[in-house]
């Protein structure tokens, strides 16, 4: 069973200390299980197009799509899930916000699963996130309790700088991906593996080019360091990730990546 010692979110103004419904950010992230499944409710229902195939997802390519939803026509369950969804919203637009968080885990590591991955005994980490008319950052430093790679014990994952250009946005991130649903994707493409420091690109257009139905394209160019055999291993790695939403709520998407 997880444990979690310390959750709290320092706000700022030093007014009070809650605890955090959502990490303040421009991009939902991939180990945002609560999130993600809010949108999968309304992503299999039809209410939202966008494709939900591939994490970080910039909020943006949402905005447009929620603020016209009709909620009179919503269920019991959608409501929830919109209502969680803008909640998430509300705290990712707001900021600066800064928040300190520990947590120890006395579950024993999965070998596959969607959710965050366990990769140490213990964590603490304090982030600060920033948030501009373009400009995003947000500067997370952990320091990790017998990480189970045995290296590793301060990182910045979880990091990210980010530029938005209307329907592009372009980041240096040290963010986890998760590229799917298919069977056979790479370990590095989920939530099971620490994020490799990159160059991405996101395309996500309010509107679909003329023929087309909404889509998400993202392509990212970064770099792979593991320990193995008592030697340091860094390889470059390149992928491309393109999914659309088709109709009679089909989804289909195309990956490729190259690792040298």
């Amino acid at each position: 069973m997880r444990k979690s010692l310390l959750s709290a979110l320092l706000l700022a103004t030093g007014l009070g200390v809650t605890a955090p419904a959502a990490d303040a950010s421009v991009f939902i992230h991939s180990d945002n299980s609560d999130l993600r499944n809010s949108l999968n409710i309304l992503s299999s229902a039809g209410i939202i197009n966008t494709p939900m195939q591939q994490w970080p997802m910039p909020w943006r390519a949402l905005l447009l799509e929620l603020d016209t939803i009709d909620t009179a026509r919503l269920n019991q369950t959608q409501q929830l899930a919109l209502l969680q969804v803008r909640h998430y919203l509300h705290n990712a637009e707001n900021g600066p916000q800064t928040y300190l968080k520990a947590e120890i885990n006395s579950e024993t590591p999965w070998i596959n699963r969607y959710g965050r991955s366990i990769q140490e005994r213990g964590k603490l980490s304090i982030a600060r996130h920033i948030k501009g008319e373009r400009f995003a950052a947000r500067i997370q430093i952990n320091h990790r309790w017998e990480p189970f790679e045995q290296s590793h014990e301060q990182t910045l994952d979880g990091s990210y700088l980010a530029y938005n250009m209307g329907d592009v946005s372009v980041s240096i991130d040290a963010l986890p991906l998760w590229w799917g649903p298919a069977q056979h994707s790479s370990l590095l493409m989920s939530s099971n593996a620490r994020p490799i420091p990159k160059l991405r690109l996101d395309y996500s257009p309010d509107f679909a080019p003329i023929g087309f139905n909404p889509l998400h394209i993202s392509a990212f160019v970064g770099y792979n360091k593991t320990e193995m055999a008592q030697q340091s291993v860094s390889r470059d790695m390149v992928g491309l990730r393109a999914a659309t939403q088709l109709n009679w709520g089909i989804s289909a998407g195309f990956s490729a990546t190259h690792q040298s």
